[in-house]
């Protein structure tokens, strides 16, 4: 989100049916109370201000999703109306590592892995095949795969893209959190997930290997340096 951020004709979206997803699914998270306090818990009051929303200063909304937020009985026709359509895709192992941090009991419905994977089937049946993006080779290889984004997304590259100052922008769903605290730190793709490759912790392994099938599905169909 920070790389797009940058561009000079594009806004940003973060997670908007998170507030939602907090109400509806029962999770528990210390910054629920405040969030439900900023931001419209009734996914499908945010889904039409989306979709309708006319007031945007730029010419290109960029809406960065969780699919495991899209719960309940929200209408996700809506989604067959975008323009264009990505996937980001992370190891669930180094999104596990990262996630136990803030989250000392992670589940399935919180990494949303499995949700990834049937919203992408779902969007197959509809023969709609969106590109992948796999965070690690967007780290390794930042420019090359942006340059490809941006061609899938038929838009010009922009060099700034590549860096952004550090600390949090106005877009961010959960400013001042700890869950973004690395992000803040980091002022291009070379640090963003510095000291990750830790060994996995034992209580993580199940979950890991329940994840890993559905990551690899997604990996295969990434877009590729």
């Amino acid at each position: 989100m920070y790389s797009f951020a940058q561009r000079d004709d594009m806004e940003i979206l973060e997670e908007p049916l998170y507030a939602h997803f907090l109400r509806e699914s029962g999770i528990e998270r210390d910054h629920k109370a405040d969030l439900l306090r900023r931001r419209e818990g009734d996914g499908r009051k945010v889904i039409d201000w989306m979709m309708r929303n006319d007031s945007f200063q730029k010419p290109i909304v960029l809406i960065k999703e969780m699919p495991h937020h899209m719960v309940g009985n929200l209408p996700l026709d809506f989604i067959l109306q975008m323009d264009r359509i990505m996937f980001v895709t992370r190891d669930p192992r180094d999104q596990l590592i990262s996630y136990f941090k803030v989250v000392a009991e992670p589940t399935m419905a919180g990494i949303g892995t499995k949700a990834s994977y049937d919203m992408y089937k779902m969007l197959e049946e509809n023969n709609i095949h969106p590109p992948v993006i796999d965070t690690n080779e967007l780290v390794m290889n930042p420019e090359t795969m942006l340059r490809k984004i941006c061609e899938y997304l038929d838009i010009p590259f922009q060099p700034q893209m590549m860096e952004w100052e550090s600390g949090g922008r106005k877009e961010d769903m959960l400013p001042g959190s700890n869950w973004n605290q690395n992000l803040h730190q980091s002022t291009g793709f070379t640090t963003k997930f510095e000291g990750e490759k830790k060994a996995l912790p034992e209580k993580l392994q199940e979950l890991y290997e329940e994840a890993k099938p559905y990551y690899e599905y997604l990996h295969e169909r990434r877009i590729k340096v």
